[in-house]
């Protein structure tokens, strides 16, 4: 067989008459050296060959005993639809050779005796349109290989308006299966306005709630001219995440201008009065100087959480795996989260078992610990004074994992599915508590870097604990 890429010079020849034989060899040799010539007797032989030989082309007399030219093409198509069939006929035989055409057997037919030049301009037509039909089929397939992994949905139409290709990425996206797209036409595909669109501009919006799907999704379609199955291709894109990260962005525009501008407001504030205050008793300059410190951490935990998610997002954020003290790393997180606990009368502690942990377990004790103080922090904001807030811990064989428990009003079991996306706070909460809707989100991204898992159990009334499990094996 022949490279994919080589134009096939091949020819196969039968006829009974061994000078027939010899003389088209001679002729065709003489025509062009590049040609490869296989000549046998009978059409038995030439099915035998051709199981195993690519043939660009195939001339076959149409009077052979045992089997006509006729039968034997009519095979040799089976074995290679693509090889060009010519068949070698006198005049008395035209009415098989017309059969021959109309049933497809045969591109076209050449009578004895034959003029030279005439039979090797017709070879020379054949061969360029068997490799120029290999080329357009190689084109396509690799193609249609292409359009199975683009991130867009692919559907051609042959030009009757039929579905003649559409790629699974189309198929995911409408949420529909492939035999019922394909029982489709051009017309009942796209919705009217869509395709009045398509045929004046070129593209469109389609705004639908895919099947099995809950959310409406926006796609951009773009119709192009002709495919290779004669009519139009369309690609559809899906752009329900580009409007959602757009929308995220203006959100988090407003909510870090909001978030930036409530402590400055605050911290000026008190500033100026303690400027123009001529006199300050102790007391109150303890509690000018408190508001301003409880602000200004509030605007570096702000521009920390920023720079976490300016990591996350770039790809930046790496994960050092190392040993470390896992009850150290527990004990300073609980540590760390008592002062501003206390504002609220709220109780931080370390269940009686996890105090009893001991040794080192692998994992970016930066990272974790990041990941614990947020959880804690969260747990503080969201609780009611005067309640406790438990943090727990335990080893296993394959991981190990850390808890925070408190005693808050629950997250709604419609809300707890979108609490670890970015900038999502929960709506009762929106104008009630700081932030900027980051910390789980970022907590999600720390703890995925471990190949560990995030979970959360709440009920609204009873409170809520977030579970983190990180597995053992360092990769």
């Amino acid at each position: 067989m022949t490279s994919a890429l080589t134009p096939c010079r091949s020819i196969l020849i039968v006829d009974d008459e061994a000078s027939v034989l010899s003389s088209l060899r001679r002729l065709l040799r003489h025509h062009n050296r590049d040609f490869q010539i296989q000549t046998v007797e009978n059409g038995q032989a030439g099915l035998n060959w051709l199981k195993s030989n690519e043939a660009a082309l195939i001339l076959s007399d149409q009077r052979m005993p045992q089997m006509s030219g006729y039968e034997f093409l009519a095979q040799a198509r089976q074995l290679q639809p693509d090889a060009i069939r010519v068949m070698l006929t006198g005049y008395s035989e035209l009415e098989s050779v017309v059969a021959a055409i109309n049933e497809g057997h045969i591109y076209q037919y050449i009578t004895k005796p034959w003029d030279d030049f005439q039979l090797a301009l017709v070879v020379d037509q054949c061969l360029e349109r068997y490799n120029l039909q290999k080329e357009n089929r190689i084109s396509r397939e690799r193609l249609l290989d292409l359009m199975k992994h683009v991130n867009w949905g692919v559907v051609t139409f042959a030009s009757d308006g039929t579905v003649a290709y559409v790629n699974d990425t189309f198929l995911e996206f409408l949420g529909r299966d492939r035999a019922e797209v394909q029982a489709l036409v051009y017309e009942s595909l796209l919705p009217d306005t869509v395709r009045h669109e398509l045929e004046a501009q070129h593209k469109s919006t389609w705004t639908f709630v895919p099947n099995l799907k809950a959310v409406e999704h926006s796609f951009s379609v773009q119709r192009l001219g002709s495919s290779l199955d004669g009519g139009p291709m369309l690609l559809l894109r899906d752009r329900t995440d580009d409007e959602i990260f757009a929308s995220a962005v203006e959100k988090l525009i407003s909510n870090v201008t909001h978030e930036l501008n409530t402590p400055l407001t605050s911290i000026e504030g008190y500033a100026r009065l303690m400027k123009d205050k001529k006199t300050l008793t102790d007391a109150e300059r303890f509690d000018f100087v408190d508001v301003i410190l409880r602000q200004t951490r509030r605007l570096s935990g702000i521009i920390h959480n920023m720079l976490n998610l300016a990591e996350v997002s770039s790809g930046e954020q790496a994960v050092q795996i190392v040993d470390y003290d896992f009850h150290k790393m527990l004990q300073s997180s609980v540590d760390a989260a008592k002062p501003r606990a206390r504002e609220k009368n709220i109780n931080v502690i370390m269940a009686e078992e996890t105090q009893k942990l001991a040794g080192q377990v692998p994992g970016d004790p930066l990272r974790l610990e990041q990941v614990l103080s947020n959880l804690i922090t969260n747990a503080i904001k969201y609780s009611p004074p005067n309640t406790t807030i438990t943090i727990e811990g335990g080893r296993g064989e394959q991981d190990y994992w850390f808890a925070v428990k408190d005693q808050g009003n629950g997250i709604p079991e419609v809300e707890q599915h979108k609490i670890f996306e970015r900038f999502y706070r929960i709506e009762n909460d929106v104008h009630t508590q700081e932030g900027l809707g980051l910390g789980l989100s970022l907590c999600k991204s720390f703890v995925d870097g471990h190949r560990g898992q995030i979970q959360l159990d709440s009920k609204v009334g009873k409170g809520s604990t977030f579970k983190v499990v990180i597995p053992t094996h360092k990769s």
